[in-house]
């Protein structure tokens, strides 16, 4: 499909800049950004950065975001799809419930929904949640708003889309009992460490950060010279947080 698109794009100087080339910057390490006194210091507007590497090892170098720790970032966290494998049956890859909400910090654990189809009615379901570090949070009903009782999880009526889910597994009816798993994953990294290059060819980047308001902010990586990172790379969405409301 890229290939396809790729086709039909060139680039026309005569057209002047585009406005998509602010929507990522580069930096270069030792151009653009410089080691002082230990850090690599970069003030950048955006909701994601990550780090370009170059072949070769260091001790790992603690990542800094506004001067906090990323993992101080609610907005850091973020739920996988949540997906359920009836017994017997093949796993079911589209998301039986969508989106996930929470209303508090999110810890990262994995959840398990056990769900049961209502007697009185197949399209609606009851329901008990646990989290493998939160514990026993509730049970609800899919007709109603669930808030879980640490608030990590939020679960409106419409997020419900277990029929057709299922359906594209080629399960039908809904089975009576089935269990629904998705997880918290860590969306930033404490400390950078090159995973390793082959090449100069091969680009190879760790993401510090990604889900971040999309303001200014201050990234600092507290390391060597030798600590193997090429370029710092930004991204920076072209509607702000308020817009995109």
């Amino acid at each position: 499909m890229a290939e396809c698109v790729k086709a039909y794009l060139r680039y026309d100087p005569k057209l002047g800049p585009s406005p998509a080339e602010d929507w990522v910057k580069t930096y270069a390490v030792g151009k653009d950004v410089r080691w002082t006194d230990g850090k690599l210091r970069l003030d950048f507007v955006g909701s994601t950065v990550a780090a370009i590497c170059e072949p070769g090892a260091a001790p790992p170098a603690a990542v800094r975001l506004d001067g906090r720790k990323p993992s101080e970032f609610a907005e850091l966290y973020g739920f996988t799809r949540a997906v359920t494998k009836p017994e017997g049956k093949w796993p079911v890859k589209w998301p039986v419930i969508a989106p996930i909400g929470s209303e508090h910090p999110l810890l990262v654990e994995d959840w398990t929904l056990e769900v049961r189809t209502d007697p009185a009615d197949e399209k609606r379901f009851t329901f008990t949640l646990n989290g493998s570090k939160t514990g026993s949070d509730g049970e609800g009903r899919s007709d109603q708003k669930f808030v879980s009782k640490s608030g990590r999880v939020v679960i409106e009526k419409n997020d419900w889309n277990v029929a057709y889910a299922l359906s594209l597994a080629g399960i039908k009816p809904v089975p009576e009992h089935f269990t629904v798993r998705w997880s918290v994953v860590p969306r930033f990294v404490e400390e950078f460490l090159s995973p390793g290059v082959a090449n100069l060819a091969t680009e190879s980047a760790v993401t510090l950060a990604q889900g971040l308001p999309n303001t200014r902010h201050t990234l600092e990586v507290s390391g060597t010279q030798a600590t193997p990172i090429r370029t710092l790379r930004v991204y920076r969405p072209p509607l702000a947080a308020e817009a995109r409301r």
